[in-house]
């Protein structure tokens, strides 16, 4: 195997693994690579680190984004006529609205699929491709509905 097809396998990996939430079982499923390799990666990466901060963010903003959206509904409720409060619930709302997967994001993930699938087709993993059709509905359905 080429370095650059070593690499960019590892790149997909750790964004299945780091992004996705996937474990190493399934990733290897998923790029037909050993565990074993993959725990290399996990390890000289830091890639647990970077999973746990990433959903460690994630969660903060989700709370804090609940936490102000409840105070400024509070505050409005106790002063509905209040200009700058309207705005602010309005703010808020806006951004929880924003927070909701876009159309370019929805479309990443389709584009990513298929050329997974073409990958897996030019390498001749053709076995590799009947598993990964098993599970790509789920994943995809994960990656554009969630919240």
């Amino acid at each position: 195997m080429k370095t650059s097809e070593k690499a960019a396998l590892k790149r997909t990996c750790e964004q299945l693994y780091v992004d996705m939430d996937m474990n190493v079982e399934e990733c290897a499923k998923a790029i037909s690579v050993n565990e074993s390799t993959i725990y290399r990666w996990v390890k000289s990466g830091n890639w647990n680190e970077k999973k746990t901060e990433t959903q460690a963010i994630e969660k903060q903003i989700q709370i804090n984004l609940r936490k102000a959206l409840n105070q400024g509904l509070k505050s409005y409720a106790a002063d509905p006529s209040n200009k700058d409060l309207q705005s602010l619930v309005s703010l808020l709302k806006q951004f929880k609205e924003t927070n909701k997967p876009s159309q370019a994001y929805k479309d990443n993930i389709i584009k990513f699929i298929d050329r997974t699938t073409d990958f897996f087709l030019e390498k001749g993993m053709e076995t590799v491709v009947k598993e990964f059709k098993k599970c790509v509905l789920e994943l995809a359905e994960y990656l554009l509905y969630r919240s």
